[in-house]
């Protein structure tokens, strides 16, 4: 069986293609924020990254799912990397992100929305982030991908 999604993973994966070049362009409402986009699987997904002199010190990454209640829902992702933690940019990258995709939604005519994050059970600092930043509701699940139990967070943005 597959483990659950990891997006530390994603992040050193970006942060070589960094160093290898790849395009990042600032963001239009935080400019010192660093956005990629692309379509894997033919579905929408924004890569957000604090990055200084090539390294990425805070990682974010949202991709276009189901509609909930007819709104548009992204899932969120997001890792800090072992030697930038525990200074603020976990709660740094997730509020510009989110900040970043509500007004390039509304750009383009969408003023409600939702963000939703899976976070595993033994990931009490990524827990921790999502109830303070998404919702201090949440629901134990069973990850889809992995079947690992899982809590489930999830915030309307207006």
């Amino acid at each position: 069986m597959a483990s659950m999604v990891n997006p530390m993973n994603a992040l050193m994966s970006l942060q070589t293609e960094i160093f290898n070049g790849i395009p990042l362009r600032s963001c239009a409402a935080h400019p010192s924020l660093k956005m990629f986009y692309d379509q894997p699987n033919g579905r929408p997904r924004f890569t957000f990254a604090k990055v200084e002199s090539q390294l990425i010190k805070a990682f974010a990454v949202v991709a276009i799912t189901e509609t909930i209640q007819s709104l548009p829902c992204v899932n969120l992702g997001y890792a800090v990397p072992p030697e930038y933690r525990q200074q603020g940019l976990g709660t740094e990258i997730v509020k510009l992100s989110i900040n970043e995709l509500k007004a390039e939604f509304k750009r383009n005519g969408v003023n409600e929305f939702y963000v939703e994050a899976v976070v595993g059970v033994q990931n009490i600092a990524s827990q921790r982030l999502a109830a303070k930043l998404l919702s201090a509701n949440f629901e134990k699940i069973k990850d889809d991908v992995s079947g690992e139990d899982a809590y489930y967070y999830c915030l309307k943005v207006q």
